[in-house]
């Protein structure tokens, strides 16, 4: 060390570039929309997702405008607890499944979107209301790309959730049928209006396999 240089002295090029870079981190932290986006996602994409989507904040500060006014976003975010930080990766599977089923779509994004959902499942506490959402669109993709009985655990993992959650009894019912087991399927249905006798969609499922020879 050279004499006379006090220890913690630092060349003057480096304090004025450290002095910069906290000066753009105040700056960015005052205009967060000076701040790097998250995603690549165009604001097409991000307007057509649900409305719970567009409410949630990660979400919502991708948006050029907000779309959910701030008073609807607290409610949200109050009534849905803490989990509800996490609720973006399940947004973004969304938008990773879209631009996979594009015409000439990039099929890896399949497996993006279930590295958004896995990250949901691990950090997000089971008892999240929105997770049945999260295990049904896992299960439907997994579907989708051929891998028939890791989806219907998912779905399993979907009514393991919420037992009354219709939409993971028709797609159960629907794995079923196309396994050409509708017997399987009617019981699935049967399952479902045990736990919530006024689902119409089950009931309606239900006589159209009825009908079948």
């Amino acid at each position: 060390m050279t004499p006379g240089r006090p220890r913690s002295a630092a060349p003057r090029s480096f304090r004025a570039s450290l002095g910069g870079a906290l000066l753009a981190g105040v700056i960015a932290a005052a205009h967060p929309a000076a701040a790097a986006r998250l995603t690549d996602f165009t604001q097409e994409e991000l307007r057509t997702l649900p409305s719970t989507c567009l409410a949630q904040r990660f979400i919502n500060e991708e948006l050029a405008a907000p779309v959910v006014p701030d008073a609807e976003r607290e409610r949200l975010s109050t009534k849905l607890g803490h989990s509800f930080i996490h609720y973006h990766h399940y947004c973004w599977a969304l938008l990773w499944l879209a631009r996979a089923e594009q015409p000439d779509g990039d099929k890896f994004n399949f497996h993006r979107a279930i590295d958004n959902l896995d990250y949901v499942i691990r950090n997000a506490d089971p008892s999240f209301a929105l997770m049945p959402q999260v295990y049904l669109l896992k299960g439907d993709i997994l579907a989708r790309t051929g891998k028939r009985d890791a989806a219907l655990i998912e779905y399993r993992n979907a009514l393991r959730a919420d037992p009354t959650y219709t939409p993971a009894y028709l797609a159960l019912a629907q794995h079923y049928v196309d396994a050409g087991d509708p017997a399987a399927a009617r019981a699935v249905l049967a399952e479902g209006l045990r736990h919530d006798p006024r689902a119409q969609a089950l009931t309606q499922k239900q006589a159209e396999l009825g009908a079948k020879p």
